[in-house]
Formats: C-alpha cells, structure tokens, sequence
C-alpha cells in the first residue's frame, strides 16, 4: 500500500507543470523520487484549499466531545454546545446535563470554539490524513455510511464467526433459539457464509458458555464482528481506522482502535477485507 504521505505529496505536484515537478523531485532521494513518479497523474485531485477537516465535526459521534466539555464550567459547556449540530448538541445536554440556550456567538468564536473541540480530537500531533487524500482502498467506502449501517455491518460479518460455531451444535433446541434471534436479513446472510470455509477460523465465539438469552448472544456477535472489522482494518492506513472508529461511539470505537492495533496473521487480514468489502456492497 502507498504511503499517504507520497499521495499528498503527489497531489501537490500533479498540479505543478512539468518542469516544475521536475525540479521539487530533485531534492528527494532516489528511491522516494521513483515511488512518487509512479503515482503521477493523479486521477482526481482534491481541491488544495480544503484541509479535509471543515466537516469532521458533524462526522464524529457526539460521545467523543464529552470527555473534553465535562472539564469546562457550565456556561462554557453551553457556548461549545451552540457551535455543534443540534441533534449532536441535545445529546450532548443530556447527557451532561445542561442546558442548551441560544447563543450569539461571533464568526471568531466560533471558529475558536469548534478548533478547540478538533484539537482534543486529534491531539498535540496531529498526524491525521485528510479523507479526500486517503490512500485507495475498497474499505474507504465504510466512511459513507451512519453510525446504524456501521453498527448493522458489524452485526452481519459476526455471521462469518457464527456459521463457523454453528455446525458443531447439533441439539436441535439450541439451534432453534439462536435462529428465532436473528433478523431474517441475518439468516439469509448466515446460509451464504455457511458455504464458504475459511483457511485459519479465528477463535470460537464461545455458544458452549451461552446462557440462552437474546441479549448475551447479540454481545458476543457484536463483540466477534468488532473484532473482525478491527482485523481488516489492521491492514488499512491508521488515518482510516481512526475516521472508522469515531463514526461509533466512543466505547465502541475505543474497544475498535485497540483491536487494530493488535499484530494480525497476513492472511485473516486479508480474508477480513474481502468480508467487509463484500458486506459494502450486500443490501443490509
């Protein structure tokens, strides 16, 4: 995969003349020079006035801001709530609690506010990639979807880790149970994962230690399908598992950086990516 920082980098000089491009690649070394030759002409360009991040705001969770807004007084706490979208910021007051009032706030600052809000997304080092320049990947298209249809993709590739558990149980009750639990869309989706065999199966769910409740099997799925995004995304530049992570909310998208970091077999990777890539493009 190509590094995201030649993409930018060629983005930039694919909008150079060539003369130009020459004499900027000239201070490279050898090696990056020829990588970064490789990639001219860009395809699509995305426009260099835009540092990709106007709208990320509006794009992370709400529950990510609150860390950062339980350290301000309460009128503070009411002026950073006026600067982010209404469904985000009555969510926000809820939980809080606060109030939401009407603030006149000028374009200052509130450009001041929202900055300060970003920073404590991104930290002291900001080391993020701008989505428009993201390296090309299938999984790319995970950034175009809500919070729910996230939520329902790592749902449906559980299915993957179900179907593999499932062919060991064979009292017929037990099976009835956990199939009365799924959404007809699930048991569909099961029955095409059941004919496929994977090469290295990842760990069992665990249906041996299921107490038969809907909600405990629902957790243990929607703890394996986390685990396999995570696995897929191992393999993607990180600026793209961070965008994914802050689509969930914070526990969920805090449980999933910790498992894309983890040191994943090649293969289940790559199996992982096919999963979810074919997921993308599946009705759900």
């Amino acid at each position: 995969m190509r590094s995201a920082v030649d993409i930018i980098l060629s983005s930039f000089l694919s909008r150079l003349q060539a003369e130009k491009q020459e004499r900027l690649l000239h201070f490279l070394p050898d090696n990056e020079r020829e990588s970064i030759k490789t990639l001219l002409p860009l395809a699509q360009t995305p426009p260099i006035e835009s540092n990709g991040y106007e709208k990320m705001l509006e794009k992370v969770h709400w529950s990510w801001f609150l860390p950062t807004l339980k350290s301000y007084s309460l009128p503070e706490q009411s002026q950073f709530l006026a600067v982010l979208d209404e469904s985000a910021a009555r969510a926000l007051a809820s939980e809080i609690p606060c109030k939401m009032a009407k603030i006149d706030i000028s374009v200052m600052g509130r450009s001041y506010l929202r900055q300060v809000l970003l920073d404590s997304l991104l930290g002291p080092h900001d080391r993020l990639i701008p989505i428009a320049y993201l390296p090309p990947s299938p999984l790319n298209k995970i950034l175009n979807l809500t919070k729910t249809q996230l939520i329902t993709l790592i749902d449906f590739i559980a299915m993957h880790d179900l179907s593999v558990e499932i062919r060991q149980i064979v009292e017929t009750k037990i099976l009835k149970k956990i199939y009365s639990y799924l959404s007809e869309k699930q048991r569909r989706f099961l029955k095409l994962t059941a004919a496929k065999h994977e090469v290295s199966p990842p760990p069992k769910i665990g249906l041996d230690r299921w107490d038969g409740n809907e909600d405990s099997l629902r957790h243990l799925l929607h703890k394996k399908g986390l685990s396999r995004l995570g696995m897929a995304l191992s393999g993607q530049d990180p600026s793209l598992a961070w965008y994914v992570c802050h689509l969930l909310d914070i526990g969920r998208g805090s449980a999933l950086f910790k498992l894309c970091e983890r040191e994943k077999n090649g293969s289940s990777v790559d199996t992982a990516v096919r999963q979810v890539e074919e997921l993308l493009e599946h009705d759900l």
